[in-house]
């Protein structure tokens, strides 16, 4: 990708506009990224109900067109299927649901198993779940009402095989896992990771906070394209906090990521030295129109540090509007303004921008 080009990709998720949704294996919450992709898996476990089985399937399909101009003053264009995704979601018994998808993005994600995990309701009253498959950690929540990723979601999205245990109440829920993180072996390959989170709603207002850690973030999907999987010489933990205000309307999210420690500087690096990626976002979104034909007008502010060899720029300003055509599809548009690291430190000082626009169908 030529260095300070806004990329085409837009986020892997439908634009959602707010509507709510609830599943048994995420964290509670109204804006979560619908499941991705297509496989097959079975189990041969857990006590069956005298209840048949339910299975549901859905997708998406996403066709975006993209302008941007980079730091040089070069100018590109063009159009692509974004994604295409298909889930397969089961409810086997009255304690055991699985989940499977697969996903595909033009240019950055060929056919591939996304998410394969089965899930158990544990306890009297079935608060407590075991997670158990490939799926995506809990480090930060991503929410956001334009077309593009966060930032945060850039640096800290990372899928795993893993294990998981959680426990939820009305208010509050938290879990905690274990996974492969990848590390050469003589190191020890198990990390660890967890999240704590808080949901109220009230005189209709909904007020929803989370903080996350994760134990090594070297496997994380966007750093995959400057790091060899299983050539870190040491953990490189990291923490994420997450808060959304909702209320007639309107929605302001604000979000932080940040790795402990530094990367080795042969890793990944940042001004001569080891890199310390972190990231920040300010969101404030209004939903107006009628139900059936929503809008949703959103600004977003974004700040990143340490994270040039990344290719993310310093700040960014976006600005999107989405319109929901039917309860099936959805049109977006997204204006961002990018700017660079300083010269200083290696980037170019100055400033970038894109116009996406992006179509959704999804059943």
């Amino acid at each position: 990708m030529t260095r300070g080009l806004i990329p085409l990709r837009m986020r892997r998720s439908p634009a959602v506009l707010g509507a709510d949704s609830t599943s048994s294996h995420r964290a509670p919450g109204r804006f979560r990224r619908l499941a991705r992709s297509f496989s097959w898996f079975a189990v041969a476990f857990a006590p069956m109900s005298a209840d048949a089985a339910s299975f549901s399937l859905s997708g998406a399909a996403e066709l975006e067109w993209g302008y941007a101009r980079d730091y040089a003053a070069t100018s590109t264009q063009g159009a692509q299927l974004a994604k295409a995704a298909l889930s397969i979601d089961s409810i086997l018994s009255n304690r055991l649901s699985m989940h499977v998808s697969a996903l595909y993005e033009e240019g950055s994600t060929p056919l591939e198993l996304d998410e394969a995990r089965a899930s158990f309701a544990l306890g009297s009253e079935r608060r407590v779940s075991l997670d158990v498959g490939q799926f995506y950690l809990g480090i930060g929540q991503f929410e956001t009402f334009l077309l593009s990723d966060p930032l945060t979601l850039e640096i800290g999205e990372e899928r795993e095989r893993a294990v998981r245990v959680g426990v939820s109440q009305e208010t509050w829920f938290g879990r905690i896992y274990a996974y492969d993180s990848r590390k050469p072996s003589a190191a020890g390959s198990i990390s660890w990771g967890g999240d704590l989170g808080f949901e109220r709603k009230a005189n209709g207002h909904l007020l929803e906070a989370a903080i996350s850690a994760i134990g090594n973030l070297g496997g994380a999907r966007r750093l995959q394209g400057w790091i060899t999987p299983g050539t870190l010489q040491a953990d490189v933990p990291a923490w994420s906090s997450h808060i959304g205000v909702h209320r007639a309307g309107w929605h302001l999210l604000a979000s932080w990521l940040e790795t402990l420690k530094a990367f080795d500087g042969s890793e990944l690096s940042f001004n001569g030295a080891g890199a310390r990626p972190r990231a920040w976002q300010l969101e404030i979104a209004r939903e107006f129109g009628s139900k059936e034909r929503k809008w949703v007008a959103a600004v977003s502010y974004q700040e990143s540090a340490d994270a040039l060899s990344l290719e993310f720029p310093r700040r960014r300003l976006s600005i999107g509007l989405s319109k929901e055509l039917g309860a099936h599809t959805h049109v977006g548009l997204e204006w961002i303004v990018d700017r660079d690291y300083a010269a200083a430190v290696g980037g170019t000082g100055r400033e970038a921008q894109g116009l996406a626009a992006k179509f959704t169908a999804e059943f």
